[in-house]
């Protein structure tokens, strides 16, 4: 059972996994803690009451004592030797008659907790041998407060974290079957690109040898859509490895590398009458080329998508930064907070899957890079990578 649940989560089932627990948890510690809150105000309570009617009791057994040696001419009565309380008898006039010397008490209660003590007046005796008030101490309240907040607070402890264990193991138990449905959508994803690596290896080959022989606008559109093919199987394959695959990680240059993307995006620029306008400064970094290309061509390459014709992309690098600015249509606020959930596409007659920003995402969270992008409908779209 338990190796069965060793799963290998990845970061979306992760996060819902700790959403989960999260959810479970929390709503369960505030059930448990109002539950463990009204036992322990009932138990305080009860204790307090049972504690009360004892020494009510006591004081009353000491008040009958008192008048029946009141009945039996006896002049003088004899307090317990041995008792869980102090006793003190007062007369009327509040002095000590008997018993221990108990400090400023307050005669106008019935009953009232002191210093951590719990205090108990009685008239029972009747005036009898000049007894007036019989004043019961019990020592040491507070500490059996403090126990009985101590016993709750460990069994709220106890509870707490058995829902969090049971929490965890529930929820990997949910999980456990859709993660055997996605390692099999993987698995065919995998196995499907796999397939297409070759022919579309061979038809991007082919068109670039017939454009080469006979240039057209026809074989120029096959030759775009087959890099745009190219661009979602690179996409796929990347995401189906990011995960499982160590890091290679190497330094890149990026100047060099935007200027090779820049040159690759060219021809798809060009069809919608863009150009680019590059201000490059040396700057290198080390990540792994693969996830690199991935990271600028969906940015590039949603620049160029989500542009209007005759409109520029501007690429700089600068302090450490990567700005790229395209003047399209923009995206609203909400827009820009939903834009890298996976699948999200902001315009779904663009085409594409919705997953580059995502892959963009992951990469940028891999390797610590901070991206901020800022927007105005009408005006364009900025990115901008912050590299650590």
């Amino acid at each position: 059972m338990v190796r069965d649940l060793k799963l290998k989560l990845s970061d979306y089932e992760r996060k819902s996994l700790i959403n989960f627990i999260v959810l479970y948890v929390g709503s369960s510690v505030l059930l448990i803690s109002v539950i463990a809150s009204l036992i322990y105000e009932n138990e305080e309570r009860n204790s307090l009451e049972m504690m009360q009617m004892k020494m009510e009791h006591f004081a009353d057994m000491q008040g009958e004592e008192i008048i029946k040696s009141d009945m039996k001419k006896s002049k003088e009565y004899m307090l317990p030797e041995k008792s869980e309380y102090e006793v003190a008898l007062y007369d009327k006039s509040k002095k000590l008659l008997d018993g221990d010397s108990l400090k400023e008490v307050d005669f106008d209660k019935k009953a009232y907790k002191k210093d951590g003590d719990w205090y108990y007046l009685s008239k029972a005796a009747n005036g009898h041998l000049g007894v007036e008030h019989i004043v019961v101490k019990k020592r040491g309240y507070d500490v059996c407060v403090q126990d009985l907040r101590k016993s709750v607070v460990l069994y709220w402890a106890i509870a707490v974290v058995f829902i969090s264990v049971m929490a965890y193991w529930l929820g990997r138990i949910f999980l456990k079957p859709v993660r055997e449905k996605i390692d099999t959508i993987d698995e065919f994803i995998k196995d499907s690109t796999h397939e297409l690596s070759t022919p579309i290896t061979a038809l991007m080959l082919s068109v670039d040898s017939l454009s080469k022989q006979t240039p057209s606008k026809a074989l120029t559109r096959i030759k775009l859509s087959s890099r745009q093919i190219a661009d979602i199987y690179h996409d796929l394959t990347f995401l189906l490895q990011l995960d499982k695959s160590a890091k290679v990680d190497e330094a890149i240059d990026m100047k060099a590398l935007i200027e090779q993307r820049v040159e690759y995006f060219t021809p798809l620029a060009e069809q919608k009458r863009l150009h680019f306008e590059l201000d490059l400064h040396d700057f290198n970094f080390v990540m792994e080329r693969t996830a690199c290309v991935r990271l600028l061509d969906n940015i590039i390459s949603n620049a160029i998508k989500y542009n209007i014709k005759d409109k520029k992309v501007a690429i700089s690098i600068k302090d450490k930064k990567i700005f790229i600015r395209d003047e399209g249509k923009g995206m609203s606020e909400e827009e820009v907070k939903q834009v890298f959930k996976r699948y999200m596409r902001v315009e779904k007659n663009r085409g594409g899957f919705g997953i580059g920003l995502d892959i963009v995402k992951q990469v940028t969270k891999r390797y610590g890079i901070e991206i901020e992008i800022e927007s105005k409908l009408n005006v364009g779209t900025l990115f901008i990578l912050k590299f650590p």
